[in-house]
């Protein structure tokens, strides 16, 4: 019996890899060729969706072969993904344009997504099960490395605006312990966020938990000086200083705004710590030349 044309394809790309089809074909072969995998999940998911020019797929995949081998191997390559995939699922326009048919593909990716759109902060918690494509690098594709490292810095850092969007959402309903515990999720993602760590022990003061904010505070600057040996910034300090010293305002007399909740990392600029020069301040690694 022939396999249906319809078949769906479930492409799982955060934490652990996997990639499966409703009508129950074996997609095996396609995980085990790399290149191949990285060509289809950046058809699925590169943005925005839509159709990709043959040409900007050679820069990604190809850039380190002459033209006439590069589209050839693109060419193998798209036969063997139509020759895998549900009929159809693979589409053309023209000679110069590839994608997929995106209402057939779903992605974990998409889901977690769709959720941080909701303000579904708990639920984009559970659904980040590990960094885009963990584990997985293609070299020589430097393109497609670039693209994958940017990726997996985005949805990170969406990840941590997620935890501590809920964080705050604890604080607002009292819950200061989940609040804690949410709080250091959220430096896990993405420790070196100042600006956050700094809103949320002020906001875990007004709450009436100053004992919960230094504590927050010190294993931060631990955090800190173990990856970099740096001090926080004098700002950080500084709120961390006042909460200690019983200087912090009370929340009937806490001056300023409330916290900015950073659902979206473009929304707001991370806070810099005393990072020495050469040094990129969000993991720690020399700053490219």
């Amino acid at each position: 019996m022939p396999l249906a044309a319809d078949g769906e394809l479930k492409l799982g790309a955060l934490g652990t890899l996997s990639l499966s089809c409703s009508d129950g074909r074996d997609l095996s072969r396609v995980l085990a060729q790399p290149k191949r995998f990285a060509l289809l999940t950046y058809l699925a998911l590169a943005r925005p969706r839509g159709y990709h020019r043959r040409d900007s797929l050679l820069s990604l995949f190809w850039a380190e072969v002459d033209d006439t081998h590069a589209r050839n191997s693109l060419s193998q390559a798209l036969s063997f993904l139509r020759r895998e995939l549900p009929d159809g699922l693979v589409l053309t326009r023209g000679t110069e344009e590839v994608s997929l048919e995106h209402g057939r593909v779903s992605s974990g990716v998409e889901a977690f997504e769709d959720a941080i759109a909701r303000d579904r902060w708990a639920d984009a918690l559970d659904l980040y099960t590990g960094d885009f494509l963990r584990g997985f690098h293609l070299p020589g594709a430097f393109g497609f490395e670039a693209w994958l490292e940017v990726e997996r810095e985005r949805l990170r850092e969406s990840v941590a605006g997620a935890a501590w969007s809920l964080a705050h959402e604890q604080i607002d309903h009292g819950k200061l312990v989940d609040a804690e515990r949410t709080g250091q999720r959220a430096l896990g993602f993405v420790w070196s966020d100042e600006t956050a760590v700094r809103e949320f022990i002020q906001a875990l003061a007004r709450a009436g938990d100053k004992a919960a904010a230094v504590r927050f505070y010190e294993k931060f600057r631990s955090r800190l000086w173990d990856e970099l040996e740096i001090e926080p910034s004098d700002s950080t300090a500084g709120v961390a200083a006042s909460i200690r010293n019983g200087e912090y305002s009370s929340p009937d007399g806490a001056s300023g705004s409330g916290p900015v909740r950073r659902t979206d990392p473009s929304l707001a600029s991370p806070g810099t710590a005393n990072v020495p020069p050469g040094v990129d301040s969000a993991d720690g690694t020399p700053e490219s030349p």
